[in-house]
C-alpha cells in the first residue's frame, strides 16, 4: 500500500468513526432538539424555564421536557417580551412565577404621514398605540400556583387583562382567571392561530 492509499484509507475511517459518533449522539437526544430557545435549571421536580432566548417569534411552545425530565415551573419574568403573542404551555407545568409574562399593555409606532403634493417627508410622522404583547396562552390542569402578577404589564392597570386563558372547568387556572378578571375560554378551543383584534 502507497502512502496516497494509506491516507485514503485513514480518511474512509476517520469519515466512518465520525458516522458512528453522529449515529450514536442522535440516538442518545432522541427527540431532543440540537437548540433549545430557554435558559433553564433543574428544580425539586424537574426543569424551570429561567428565560426564554430564542427568536424574535410571535408563537412560543414551551417543551414537555428537556434532557429527560419534565419542565414543571416558568420563573420570574420568563416572558418578558412585547413580540411574543401566543404561549402554548405543556400538561406539565405546575407553577407559574411572578411577572412571568410582563410585557407593556401598548406601545407607540410611528404610522407613515400622508404625502403633500405628491411628496413624503413634508410632516412629522404621526404616532399611534397599538396593543403589544400577550394574546392568549394555555394553561393545563397540572398547574396548582400561579403568581398574582403572573401577568403584570407595565401600565398602571398592573394586570394585563386583554389576555385570554384558556383552561379546563374545575381547575386553578380558571379560578385564577376568574378572580383576576380574565378573558378565560376552554381549554380545546386553543390554538396557535394570530388573531388580528384578540
Amino acid at each position: 500500500m502507497n502512502e496516497l492509499e494509506k491516507r485514503i484509507a485513514d480518511l474512509e475511517q476517520h469519515v466512518a468513526d465520525l458516522k458512528k459518533q453522529l449515529l450514536t449522539d442522535s440516538n442518545s437526544s432522541a427527540g431532543q432538539p440540537d437548540f433549545i430557545p430557554f435558559d433553564y435549571s433543574e428544580c425539586k421536580d424537574g426543569i424551570q424555564i429561567d428565560r426564554y432566548n430564542g427568536f424574535d417569534e410571535p408563537v412560543i411552545i414551551v417543551p414537555e421536557q428537556i434532557n429527560g425530565k419534565p419542565v414543571v415551573e416558568i420563573r420570574d419574568r420568563a416572558f418578558y417580551f412585547d413580540f411574543i403573542k401566543i404561549i402554548k404551555l405543556p400538561e406539565t407545568i405546575k407553577r407559574i412565577g411572578n411577572a412571568a409574562f410582563l410585557h407593556p399593555n401598548q406601545t407607540e409606532r410611528p404610522v407613515r404621514p400622508e404625502p403633500v403634493n405628491g411628496v413624503y417627508g413634508q410632516q412629522p410622522p404621526k404616532m399611534e398605540i397599538v396593543e403589544t404583547g400577550l394574546q392568549k396562552i394555555n394553561i393545563p390542569p397540572s398547574v396548582v400556583e400561579i403568581s398574582k402578577y403572573a401577568f403584570a404589564s407595565h401600565s398602571a392597570s398592573l394586570l394585563k387583562k386583554s389576555v385570554k386563558i384558556y383552561c379546563h372547568p374545575g381547575t386553578y387556572a380558571l379560578r385564577y382567571a376568574r378572580e383576576n378578571n380574565f378573558d378565560f375560554r376552554p381549554y380545546q378551543e386553543f390554538n396557535l392561530n394570530l388573531e388580528e383584534n384578540s
